[in-house]
Order: C-alpha cells, then sequence, then structure tokens
C-alpha cells in the first residue's frame, strides 16, 4: 500500500465518522432526513467497498467504534435492548374479561 492510497484510506474513514456522527445525531430513525442520511451512508460505505479502500471487518470496526460513542453501548446491546423494550409494552387486556355482550355499546 502506497502512502497516498493510506492517506486516501484515512480520509475516507474519518468521512465515514462524520457520516456516522451525523446519522446517530438524528433521534427520529423514521423521519426523511434520516433516510436520506441512511442512504448516503450506505453508498457511501458500498463506494468505499467497491473500489477496495477499506475492508468490511475495517468499516464494522468504525461503525462499531462510532456506535459507543453515540449511544455508550454496542449496536448489539442496542438492538437486544430495543427488543426487550418492544416486547415490555403493556397492553391492558382487562378491557376483555368480561363478555363482549356485556362490552357492547348500546346503539341507540
Amino acid at each position: 500500500m502506497t502512502l497516498d492510497s493510506q492517506y486516501q484510506k484515512i480520509e475516507y474513514l474519518e468521512a465515514l465518522r462524520d457520516f456516522l456522527s451525523t446519522l446517530y445525531a438524528l433521534k427520529d430513525e423514521q423521519s426523511n432526513e434520516y433516510q436520506t442520511h441512511k442512504h448516503r451512508l450506505d453508498g457511501f460505505i458500498h463506494a468505499g467497498l467497491h473500489i477496495k479502500l477499506v475492508t468490511k471487518e475495517e468499516l464494522q470496526a468504525v461503525v462499531e467504534s462510532e456506535h459507543v460513542v453515540a449511544f455508550g453501548i454496542t449496536r448489539k446491546e442496542r438492538m437486544l435492548d430495543k427488543s426487550i423494550t418492544k416486547r415490555a409494552s403493556f397492553t391492558d387486556w382487562s378491557e376483555y374479561d368480561k363478555p363482549a355482550i356485556q362490552r357492547a355499546k348500546p346503539c341507540l
């Protein structure tokens, strides 16, 4: 690897860190802004892989480190936390303990 290609790799990884920090700063994952940044990041990552500037392992290491900086936990821990939170949402089914005929509101 030449000095010039090493410098390009360092520049690329710094730009990737900037993309990731911008993406992780957005809170609403369903917003158009988040989706736009995510698609741009996906293209940036794909381009780096396509021109063989970086390997998947190097990209994964940068993504993991930036995720820990942004959220304080690894991506796996965050996915696990999200799935537990999603499953833990409580639905009050006591309304359905009564027979349906008793729950029915009178029609006028």
